[in-house]
């Protein structure tokens, strides 16, 4: 049987599972109908009266997706093996005499048997897939080898997480799909998303090893639910050569997430200005957006898309303000101030002595990449910065000391926060003083309208 036939087969192996979906539909629908016009002892009676049915329903389109597969799979199978004794058969026939290509047909012969071992291995497999359905094990396997349906996570959540397979190649239904299908399909579907990108890692040799774990998945995860493309994330960790062991940084470090479920890192007291670099860095990645575009319809910039070259940039940035990292986060810490790391790739502090508060006016100062909050002389700046970031909110001290949440949305702040960090990027040390300093003598606001004043808060 020629692999199309088998694969025909599979397809109509296949078919009569959908029925059965409409079926369970249907089945949950009438129930639930019926189970609105009854009230009190009945009502109690017919709850979960339809359990059963379902869960047979579901059990079925399970077995039948399986068999599909198996078929689908071995078809591949005999497809590999016709290829394989082609080629053979190309090079025997390539020899000029018939002496040579005997001589040739003997030469090559003993990789028949091996050929040949392979094809029967996937008879094997096939019957025992055929055999018994619902077998975790052969689940994994075929939905690793692309021949179960893209959405197979999701139909046999019950039997197995396959969140955690990593892909051999692209899912059967996927790989048919056009390119501009496939990308409207992965944007709406995270989580098959998230199998294709590390797919496409590997295919690329951006990624080895087990399947990812950790914040380097949680990376992709954030990218498929933001509906980040597979090509923008292949480009990004090809560009800046971003691996598991990047994220490494984080370790030790405590996080704190945002009412949208952001990221923040809590810095180390003795924490060294290069990875204190490398944590803002990676907090950026990570997050794989700021969340500044939905912040508010009056933001005063259109949101920068995450990519390959929006990370160059700050990378650049970071590189311009070097001495906000290699001195200034050592000031800070060794002053009683706190910092986090931040989703829009600088880092934002509070609390301080008497020294450290002179550093920071109004709602806030931006010193090259670090932000400080006009947040002095706290009993526990940890938890106040924490307490910060996790409300989402700008916040600020009255005069009594006691620390507030304003109504200005923190994804807006910070976004003006780092247009003042870009500033000294462009203006230098100095250069940034004395222009900021022209200002106040002359009444000039131009540093602020440049970083957004209705994001500053100042309208």
């Amino acid at each position: 049987m020629s692999p199309a036939t088998l694969t025909s087969q599979a397809e109509a192996v296949a078919k009569p599972a959908g029925d059965v979906e409409n079926f369970n539909a249907d089945l949950k629908r009438e129930h639930n109908t019926a189970k609105d016009g009854v009230a009190g002892v009945v009502a109690d009676a017919m709850t979960g009266a339809d359990t059963a049915t379902k869960t047979k329903a579901r059990s079925l389109i399970q077995g039948i997706l399986v068999a599909a597969g198996a078929i689908r799979h071995f078809a591949e199978a005999v497809e590999t093996f016709n290829q394989a004794i082609d080629r053979l058969n190309s090079q025997i026939r390539a020899e000029p005499t018939k002496e040579k290509q005997q001589a040739k047909k003997a030469e090559l012969g003993f990789q028949y048997p091996y050929i040949l071992q392979a094809l029967e291995h996937a008879a094997r497999t096939a019957k025992q897939q055929l055999s018994d359905p619902l077998d975790p094990d052969h689940v994994r396997a075929l939905y690793a080898a692309g021949a179960l349906p893209s959405f197979a996570a999701a139909i046999y959540s019950n039997l197995v997480d396959l969140t955690r397979v990593s892909l051999r190649t692209m899912p059967f239904d996927l790989a048919a799909m056009t390119a501009a299908k496939r990308a409207t399909f992965l944007e709406n579907h995270p989580v098959v998303a998230v199998a294709v990108m590390e797919l496409t890692l590997r295919n690329e040799g951006l990624l080895t090893g087990p399947a990812p774990d950790g914040y380097y998945r949680e990376w992709l995860t954030n990218a498929a639910r933001r509906g980040i493309s597979v090509d923008t994330i292949v480009d990004i960790a090809r560009t800046h050569d971003v691996r598991p062991d990047d994220f490494e940084v984080f370790d030790g470090m405590e996080r704190v997430t945002d009412p949208d479920g952001k990221s923040f890192f809590l810095l180390p007291p003795g924490i060294g200005g290069d990875d204190a670099r490398h944590a803002v860095l990676m907090t950026y990645i990570l997050n794989a957006g700021t969340d500044y575009g939905a912040a508010s319809p009056d933001n005063d910039f259109p949101e920068t898309p995450y990519s390959a070259a929006e990370i160059q940039r700050i990378i650049d940035r970071q590189s311009a303000n070097g001495w906000s990292y290699d001195q200034d986060v050592g000031f800070v810490h060794g002053n009683g101030g706190r910092m986090v790391t931040t989703p829009n790739g600088m880092l934002m502090g509070l609390g301080g002595n008497w020294l450290q508060g002179m550093f920071s006016l109004k709602g806030g100062t931006a010193w090259g990449d670090i932000f400080m909050l006009n947040i002095d002389d706290v009993d526990d700046p940890d938890q106040v910065v924490k307490d910060v970031a996790q409300s989402g909110r700008a916040s600020y001290v009255d005069d009594d000391g006691t620390v507030y949440q304003g109504q200005l949305d923190l994804d807006r702040l910070l976004h003006h926060e780092e247009r003042h960090s870009q500033q000294w990027a462009r203006e230098g040390y100095g250069g940034f003083i004395r222009s900021y300093a022209r200002e106040q003598l002359t009444g000039g606001n131009e540093t602020e309208q440049d970083a957004g004043l209705r994001d500053g808060g100042y309208h």
